[in-house]
This record gives C-alpha cells, structure tokens and sequence, in this order.
C-alpha cells in the first residue's frame, strides 16, 4: 500500500481500461495480468475515497510507450538535422560501412576523427584537408564523417563555396548568416577551387574560413588542388584563405583511379550488353 501511494504523483490518475478479467481483491481492482493493484486508497482526505492508479504492467506500457516516443522525436530530429546539414541529397545515405575498400588509410583516419570529434578535434578546431584528383572519394569521405556526427546529434554543414558565396550575396544581414554557419560544430566546404575567381567571391570565403579560424571551430575542405598549389599560390587573395586551412587542416592525399569515371563505364558496358542481346531478339 504504501509503495502505490508514494507513486500516486508519477502516476496517471486517468482511469484505467476497464477489463472484465480484472479481480476484486479486499475490495480494490487488481490487474489479471501482474497481480498489483489498479486501485488504492487515499485515507489523508476527509472520507477516505478509492483512487485509480497504474498497476506495474500499466506502468511498464506507459513507459515503453515515452521511450518510443522520445526515439521517434530523436529521429525526426536527425532527419532534419542530416536534411539542413547535407545538402547535396545524394550524400546524405554515405557511410564508412559501404565504402568500397578504396583509400582504406584515409578512410580509417576519417573514422578515428568522427569517433573522437567531440573529445579531440572539436575543442582543439582541428580539421582536414582532403586533396586529390576528380573522383578519388574525397567528398564520399567528408560526407561519411559528417553522417557520423550527425547520427550523434552533432550538428553539422557540408555545403560548397559556391552555395556559400551565391547565400552571401542574397543576405541583408551577412552577420547573422556567418553565426549561423558558426551554429554547425563542424562545417566542410566541398570542391573548394572550383568556384569563381572574383573579388567579391574570394572575400566572402575568406570571411567565413576566417570566422571558423577565430571561433577555433573545425573545418573540413575538399579540393582537387595540389598542396603545391595552396602553399605557393599565384595570388595573395588565395595566400589569405590557404594559410588559414592548412594552418588548423590536416591535409590527406587522394589518390588512385577516378570512381565516376569507372562507374560511368560500368554502366555503359552494362548497356552496350543490353542493347546488343535487344538487337539480338529482334
């Protein structure tokens, strides 16, 4: 009795289902099913009356009923967090699980780093650089390691610096675009290089890699430069954004054949066969 009563104020005080197959037992309901008690009795109030209350197996479905709810919230959670983070759709299913087996050094250094973001490289605004030819796996990678982060509930941006640049320019208030870029725990701009070359597009990058520079919050770049390129740039608007990556990005080399390409043959072997046998059966 007395374990019912100090429940009563976690308990729900809706009645409880009626069910036929409960028992009358020394004249309070008992539930057919874990034998405890639906009903208890309240003797602090001035006629001591009956008050439902949820026996344990009631208690124990109410409770798995919260915790499907909270997975379901966490859920709906993440799939806005992975929509508002990865933008390119394509990227959002990329896990380390389906890589192919191609750069298994950087692949294992990719994992090191998601596995310990928050520990290691988050406080110390560590990041990386992935540089390589067209096609080698870099932005496979990036997105791995930012589905990674994100299935933790760590917020994180995987955009280009041609949507970053294009998103400046339509912004009244470019401040509050920087702070929400700074929202993110890690950001990575994909095919860094490959962006106009203007004035006005090279300052707004430097803006932003410098915003992450002085808020010491990690970067990811992928780029097909060489490391030659970014350490002997023709141009001081490059030397700016380039000292400041490879000050705070640990670079990784790709390298190797050229995955698009090779899939792209793949599917034109695949249907060169087809249209033959279709020939075939005509």
């Amino acid at each position: 009795m007395n374990a019912c009563l100090k429940t009563i104020a976690t308990r729900s005080q809706q009645s409880s289902d009626a069910d036929p197959r409960d028992y009358i037992k020394d004249g309070l309901l008992y539930c057919h099913k874990c034998h405890t008690q639906k009903e208890v009795v309240l003797p602090f109030v001035p006629e001591a009356r009956k008050q439902t209350c949820l026996c344990e197996c009631g208690e124990q479905e109410r409770d798995d009923q919260k915790k499907q709810q909270e997975l379901k919230d966490r859920q709906h959670y993440l799939e806005n967090l992975r929509t508002r983070g990865i933008q390119d759709a394509a990227l959002r299913a990329c896990s380390f699980e389906q890589s192919d087996g191609s750069n298994p050094e950087n692949i294992k250094i990719a994992q090191i780093y998601a596995a310990t973001f928050s520990e290691t490289f988050y406080p110390q605004g560590s990041g990386l650089l992935l540089w390589g030819d067209v096609g080698t796996g870099k932005s496979y990678v990036a997105a791995c390691i930012a589905n990674a982060l994100i299935n933790e509930g760590i917020p994180a941006l995987m955009t280009s610096a041609a949507k970053i640049n294009n998103e400046l320019f339509n912004q009244l208030d470019k401040n509050k675009y920087l702070e929400t870029l700074n929202y993110y725990e890690l950001l990575i701009i994909d095919d860094l290089g490959v962006e106009r070359k203007s004035d006005f597009a090279l300052e707004n990058l430097f803006t932003v890699i410098d915003e992450r520079y002085k808020s010491n919050k990690p970067l990811i770049i992928t780029t097909n430069l060489t490391l030659e390129q970014m350490e002997t740039p023709a141009q001081i608007a490059h030397k700016r954004i380039y000292d400041r990556i490879l000050e705070k990005c640990t670079p990784l080399a790709f390298d190797g054949s050229n995955k698009r390409q090779e899939k792209r043959l793949i599917n034109f072997e695949a249907a060169r066969q087809q249209l033959a046998v279709a020939k075939r059966d005509v």
